[in-house]
């Protein structure tokens, strides 16, 4: 098996520091998602596979963030992000 790609191994970093920081298990979100198995989103994470743009998006759903915060440098702006978004949510 070939080495995963950067991009990808960065992006599932961010999507498991966020899941973690949630509380929440790979079974837990792959449910709450539906149409993804728990194999996969471990795969996301490992950086093996890159979720489609729509995956992406429900995965950011389910873990209430934007997903921008799995961008390159989401994941170091989270709680910055995150801020931001209950700011604007109760203005």
């Amino acid at each position: 098996m070939s080495e995963p790609k950067h991009s990808n191994v960065l992006l599932g970093k961010s999507i498991r520091e966020i899941r973690l920081r949630r509380g929440l298990t790979q079974r837990e979100v792959s449910e709450a998602i539906g149409g993804i198995s728990e194999s996969a989103l471990r795969s996301y994470e490992l950086g093996e596979r890159r979720p489609k743009q729509n995956t992406l998006e429900r995965i950011a759903e389910t873990l209430d963030v934007a997903p921008a915060c799995f961008d390159t440098y989401g994941i170091e702006r989270y709680d910055e992000l995150r801020s931001e978004e209950r700011f604007s949510r109760n203005a």
